[in-house]
């Protein structure tokens, strides 16, 4: 749902409400209600809108009469370079000093790119009880700023883009409806400057008023001097003051000039001068304003996450349905190779056990090509006893034997006799024996430790098998050993 835009206008003693959602050329405009007080613009409001606990209800710029503030223009020279918030807060003391307001109290804004700005206060007590009313009853305040900044700001921006080219001063006639009353403005526009504003008198005095004010700002009298809304027959007199021909400006009607402006703020087209939403006035509920973007934010994180467990969840059924596939391709394959025996709950592990007892048994060394490539144990351990000498005292505690390698350790009396155990395997011709390791032990005798590889293993890794290899039977009937060992 869309947020309805309005324009609070506050006179003197009432109130008036405008409707924002129109253009900019509407030929006619007219207040949606006029003459309220606090409590009726309340009461109007909750009649015009539809609550909506996301977003806020509605959203205001509120104009106030020049009376309610008050100005002056302060320096930030000699300020210590601090934080925006400190250097605010020195500000408002200087400001304090020059003007009867107690910081504390009053909301202050500045206007101007500096060092030298125009700093506008407005007592809060004025419109406090209101703006926590209307953000109460879920309404949204943008802006809170003089009637008098935000027409001299819409005229401004008719300028452009050709911009000011000269120092120009608006006289501006404010009144709560009789061109009779209120007070005449002098608003003092110079580019590169903050703009300066002064309440030069009433209708009778404004004349004399307006020539001594513009001597006190050393505004030079040839300068444009426009007057709006002023009476016709106090025009000569203003111009006479000012010393130069008064120009009638393009936009005579200031409420129409407050209402572009208002409607340029809440568009985000365009920021205020002034805006005395901050200290006293400033937004209570400040998070409000994320409450829609949050809520969308949560929601399209939900649902990310159901998305991604959705993925996840199909993903898991692809796998499972994969797994069942493999399970099936494994039973067919142990089938295949142990035919008629009970296919096991994982014939992958089967399989692989049986894999396992073929390799020791065999001296498979391939991962899956089943062919022997290496001596058979039996004959290689045939070949070692065969080969150990006979004529000496040893003992052998480990014995492993890999393929067609071997590693043994065990105990000899002397160095000697272990360098024998080796030189007798290596002139057997049937192992490649490498030099042992021998170290003493505390009670006598030595420790040895050599590695051996069958010469026929090499062979078969260098040669190709003989079309008719002897047999293992016969190669055992053709060695018998010499002698025991011990």
């Amino acid at each position: 749902m869309k947020t309805q835009t309005f324009y609070l206008r506050a006179l003197t003693t009432s109130w008036s409400l405008y409707d924002l959602a129109g253009r900019d050329d509407d030929e006619t405009i007219q207040p949606l209600a006029e003459g309220l007080d606090q409590q009726g613009v309340l009461q109007y409001l909750s009649e015009i809108t539809v609550p909506d606990k996301h977003t806020p209800t509605a959203r205001l710029v509120i104009g106030v009469p020049a009376p309610w503030c008050l100005c002056a223009m302060v320096t930030d020279e000699g300020l210590p370079r601090s934080s925006s918030a400190q250097q605010t807060e020195a500000l408002n003391y200087r400001l304090e000093a020059l003007l009867p307001i107690t910081a504390e109290t009053c909301a202050i804004d500045y206007v101007g790119p500096g060092p030298e700005q125009l700093g506008i206060a407005i007592d809060s007590t004025k419109l406090k009880s209101l703006i926590h009313a209307l953000e109460d009853t879920g309404h949204s305040v943008e802006a809170i700023t003089p009637r008098a900044m935000l027409a001299a700001q819409c005229w401004l921006d008719t300028q452009q883009p050709s911009g000011l080219d000269e120092p120009t001063s608006l006289c501006w006639h404010e009144d709560d409806g009789s061109a009779h009353s209120g007070l005449y403005q002098l608003i003092h526009i110079d580019p590169g400057t903050p703009p300066r504003w002064r309440v030069i008198g009433t209708p009778s005095d404004a004349p004399s008023a307006l020539q001594q004010q513009l001597a006190i700002d050393n505004i030079d009298p040839s300068q444009s001097v426009r007057g709006w809304r002023v009476r016709p027959e106090i025009m000569p007199e203003l111009a006479n003051a000012a010393g130069h021909a008064n120009q009638p400006i393009t936009l005579d009607d200031p409420i129409e000039a407050e209402i572009r402006a208002s409607r340029a703020i809440v568009n985000s087209a365009a920021q205020p001068w002034i805006n005395l939403a901050r200290g006293p006035l400033a937004e209570r509920y400040q998070w409000r304003r994320l409450r829609l973007p949050a809520l969308a934010s949560v929601a399209a994180l939900v649902m990310l996450l159901v998305s991604l467990a959705g993925v996840l969840w199909l993903r898991a059924g692809a796998y499972d349905r994969a797994t069942e596939q493999y399970d099936l391709q494994s039973a067919e394959a142990f089938a295949q190779v142990l035919p008629g025996q009970t296919i096991p709950t994982s014939p992958r592990r089967r399989l692989q056990a049986r894999l396992k007892q073929l390799r020791g048994e065999s001296g498979i060394a391939g991962g899956d090509a089943l062919q022997t490539t290496s001596t058979p144990t039996l004959l290689l351990l045939h070949d070692l006893l065969d080969a150990m000498p006979s004529d000496q005292r040893y003992a052998i505690t480990d014995l492993r034997i890999e393929g067609g390698a071997l590693r043994m350790t065990g105990y000899a009396r002397t160095h000697s006799e272990a360098d024998q155990i080796a030189k007798t395997l290596r002139g057997s011709s049937v192992f490649v024996v490498e030099p042992p390791s021998t170290d003493n032990l505390r009670e006598g005798g030595v420790r040895f430790s050599l590695q051996a590889t069958h010469s026929h293993s090499e062979e078969s890794e260098e040669k190709p098998k003989p079309s008719n290899p002897p047999s293992e039977t016969s190669s055992l009937a053709e060695r018998t050993p010499q002698g025991g060992t011990r």
